[in-house]
């Protein structure tokens, strides 16, 4: 590139690839790289039109007891139906805890997950724990606590029948 900007641009999304890499020295911005980031940029320009759309999906995997094989409860899992196609967590999740639309996608992970439990309810007597994973950015909130108090409380959800699961990246400092 000629532009200087662009350049530069390149060279510190480079810098950024390699920080937490503490055996490399050096990281070359290359076509790899470039496709990468125009990739996350093609899905930055879509997850707010996909979450009024309802593209994220979310799957139940079960937890069973062993020794009766009833199902006890189940851990929401999500995932993003475009275009027909499902777009894996691991796509998305990582570039939405970067840019912090992770805490609106898990809120709107969260009331869906309460309205399913609310239908269980209503229609099978079925009343499951369900776990549902916590981005770290939500600790930042001074009011985290009581946005997912008022959802819960909103379909009548039983705050002992939701586990809060904290992702994995929460224990991460990337700083």
């Amino acid at each position: 590139d000629k532009d200087i900007n662009k350049v530069l641009n390149k060279s510190y999304t480079a810098r950024s690839k390699n920080k937490g890499l503490y055996n490399e020295n050096y990281y070359i911005f290359d076509e790899v790289l470039e496709n990468k980031l125009n990739e996350e940029q093609k899905i930055e320009s879509y997850m707010e039109n996909a979450l009024k759309n309802k593209e994220f999906k979310i799957v139940y995997q079960p937890k069973v007891f062993t020794q009766t094989g009833k199902i006890r409860g189940a851990e929401a899992l999500v995932r993003w139906e475009r275009d027909g196609k499902i777009i894996q967590p691991g796509n998305f999740i990582p570039l939405f805890e970067r840019n912090k639309f992770i805490v609106k996608l898990d809120l709107y992970i969260f009331e869906q997950v309460c309205k399913d439990m609310q239908s269980w309810k209503e229609k099978y007597n079925f009343e499951p724990n369900i776990s549902i994973n916590v981005s770290k950015e939500h600790f930042v909130n001074e009011n985290f606590i009581e946005e997912y108090v008022k959802i819960s409380d909103k379909y009548s959800i039983k705050r002992s029948q939701i586990d809060l699961e904290i992702t994995e990246s929460a224990t991460i400092d990337e700083n």
